[in-house]
């Protein structure tokens, strides 16, 4: 089991608190729509921490909520698991209406 700072709620919260951030110092805009959207304004990836030297590698997988590492021979292994799920959650966030001022995202 990898070290709590990867439990994937803990690396999910600190990404969404680093995004918003970002738009309330207007390098996002609260317009921008989706995960993939952020890319047109820095690489998105780095929300998650994902280049730290502490941070599973592309071959993680995510399991009961935490990374863990297995060989690209595992058959549990998908390609870069445990970040596609960040980035996904990421994106559904974001489609939700979670970077539009409260006013605008009722009315969505």
């Amino acid at each position: 089991m990898m070290a709590t700072k990867w439990e994937y709620d803990t690396v999910l919260a600190r990404a969404k608190q680093q995004i918003l951030v970002d738009v309330a110092a207007g390098l996002v805009p609260p317009s921008c729509a989706s995960f993939s959207e952020l890319h047109d304004y820095m690489d998105a990836n780095y929300y998650n921490d994902a280049f730290e030297a502490d941070s599973p590698s592309c071959s993680a997988i995510l399991e009961d909520g935490h990374a863990v590492e297995v060989a690209e021979t595992d058959p549990r292994w998908n390609g870069p698991g445990v970040w596609n799920e960040i980035q996904d959650a990421l994106d559904q966030w974001i489609k939700a209406g979670a970077l539009r001022p409260p006013s605008e995202a009722e009315e969505a």
